[in-house]
């Protein structure tokens, strides 16, 4: 991904969130807390318990990111 257009002169911060668990593809989306367990209930919360936001895993990546630098 080309990030040269979102870099300024100095120190920048670069922010990667990965997602990538069938947790992330199946569910539960739409519960408000994160369970340990994944239960049928969880996959139709009712009251307090529904989100209309996504409520994601995040996940880790293997090793460190690497930004490497082309000149035009």
């Amino acid at each position: 991904m080309a990030v040269g257009k979102f870099l300024h002169e100095g120190e920048n911060e670069i922010v990667i969130n990965v997602y990538g668990s069938p947790r992330n593809m199946l569910g539960p989306l739409h519960i408000t807390n994160k369970p340990l367990v994944t239960k049928d209930s969880c996959f139709c919360p009712m009251g307090d318990n529904y989100s209309q936001d996504y409520n994601v895993v995040s996940v880790g990546l293997m090793k460190p990111p690497r930004l490497i630098y082309f000149k035009d």
